[in-house]
This record gives C-alpha cells, sequence and structure tokens, in this order.
C-alpha cells in the first residue's frame, strides 16, 4: 500500500490529482491511501508527530507565498529523508530552486499540462513509489508503534539504534539523518529477519557493516562517518575479529 499526501490550498487543482491517483491507483490494481491538507496550518497539524508518508504531492504556492512548497519539503526531509516529494506547480521556473534549496524531488508537474500528459506523470510517480515500496519489505525498516511516530529507513543506513531517556522511545542514527520514535528495541530485533543489527549492550543495536573501527579504551564502535556509540567490553573482541573477516572479504 502506498501512502500519499496532496498540500495544495486550490480545490480544483486538488480534485484533479486526487482523481488521476484513485483512477491511475485501479488502473494498476494497488492500494493508495490519500491525506489531502490545502493549508500550512493544517499540514502541521498533520505532521507533528512526524508521520512518514511514501509520497509528497506539494503545491510550491501555498498561502500566497510563492516558496512555501520548498521550506515544507526541507521540514520533510528533516525526518523523512527517503518519501518521494513531487512538486506541483504552475511555476515552471521553480525546477533551479529545487537544486538550490538542497531538496531531492523527484519530479515537477506543471497543472496548465493537458490531462494525458498530467496523468503519465503522476503515473511514474506511483510506479516509482511501487518500486521502492516492494525493496522496502525485503531491505527497508519499516516500523510504527500502536500507529506512532515511527521509521522507515534502508538497514544498509543505519548505523545503530539504542533507547532514549524518555519512555518508550528509541534514537535511530542512520548515514543521513538521526530521529527519535516510539518502539521498543525488541520489536525492532523481530522485525529483523536477516539479523543485520545485532546487540552493542542492553541498550544498542548495530549494524556491523557500517563499523570502521573500535575504540578499545573507550569501548567506542567508530562508524564510516565517525559517529560512535558505546559497546560493551565483553563485545570487543569479537567485533574486531568480525571487522577483521569482513575487511579480508573485501
Amino acid at each position: 500500500m502506498i501512502k500519499a499526501i496532496i498540500l495544495e490550498d486550490n480545490p480544483t487543482h486538488m480534485t484533479r490529482l486526487e482523481n488521476a491517483i484513485l483512477d491511475i491507483s485501479k488502473e494498476k490494481n494497488e492500494k493508495v491511501t490519500i491525506k489531502s491538507i490545502s493549508s500550512e496550518k493544517e499540514y502541521n497539524d498533520e505532521i507533528k508527530e512526524k508521520v512518514n508518508y511514501d509520497l509528497y504531492f506539494l503545491d510550491l504556492e501555498i498561502d500566497d507565498d510563492k516558496e512555501k512548497g520548498f521550506s515544507i519539503a526541507k521540514d520533510i526531509r528533516s525526518y523523512n529523508p527517503y518519501g518521494l516529494i513531487v512538486f506541483v506547480t504552475t511555476l515552471s521556473e521553480s525546477m533551479p530552486l529545487a537544486f538550490k534549496n538542497h531538496i531531492s524531488a523527484l519530479d515537477f508537474i506543471t497543472k496548465d499540462s493537458p490531462e494525458d500528459v498530467f496523468r503519465d506523470r503522476v503515473r511514474e510517480c506511483l510506479d516509482c513509489a511501487s518500486d521502492k515500496e516492494d525493496v522496502s519489505n525485503k531491505d527497508m525498516l519499516t516500523y510504527s508503534s500502536q500507529g506512532l511516530k515511527g521509521v522507515s529507513v534502508p538497514y544498509s543506513d543505519i548505523l545503530f539504534i539504542q533507547t532514549s531517556k524518555n519512555p518508550h522511545r528509541l534514537i535511530i542514527c542512520a548515514k543521513s539523518y538521526r530521529q527519535e520514535f516510539y518502539g521498543s528495541l525488541s520489536d525492532i530485533i523481530d522485525l529483523d529477519k536477516k539479523h543485520v543489527l545485532e546487540k552493542a549492550d542492553r541498550s544498542t543495536l548495530f549494524n556491523i557493516n557500517n563499523v570502521s573501527s573500535v575504540d578499545k579504551k573507550k569501548s567506542k564502535l567508530v562508524f564510516c562517518d565517525g559517529t560512535t556509540c558505546q559497546v560493551a567490553r565483553l563485545k570487543i573482541n569479537s567485533i574486531m575479529r568480525r571487522l577483521g573477516k569482513i575487511a579480508d572479504m573485501k
């Protein structure tokens, strides 16, 4: 199932996009849920718990601000670096601004496109989301606890996951972002069918494939980007041996 969200303050344009998504999803025989919102305030209310969507269709001009879509996209990227962002706009000259703002956008769809062209572009976006979903079933950790804020991240990007000082919450440290979310380590272990993650100590799971070295004196794992986390002393030697074998295999 693909989770899509539309931010569009023009009712006509919103209905057009909703109908296109629904019709295409029926053609593809694929379930797509759509959340439609029409203002920045609604957006802030919707994502205050940082709910992750697979596909974001964003109007650039919201509440008469021609770059509001960019600022919202930046916020999305801060907690969901893997979501697909599509700008649906009348501002055809805005594509270079996406690069200036360091936003990785899947597509720019112009609102004045003929209907067949418009729908072809929407279909391509849904196809990309479908392909990503197929990968996520095997290679991504997708998790939420009781419908609360969760994560969706490739296992290969995870450095470590550890318990937070806040009750019933975890902190994930990945290559591209860091986030706190509701959950338990035991749930994560149950989801990790390929055993990508292992325990550094009682409060931390780590991905040995992203460990570059071990600081024995400080009992720390050093990851590929320089990030560190504590490790139980009893595990240090076995981890170092495994790192040696991984290096030999490379």
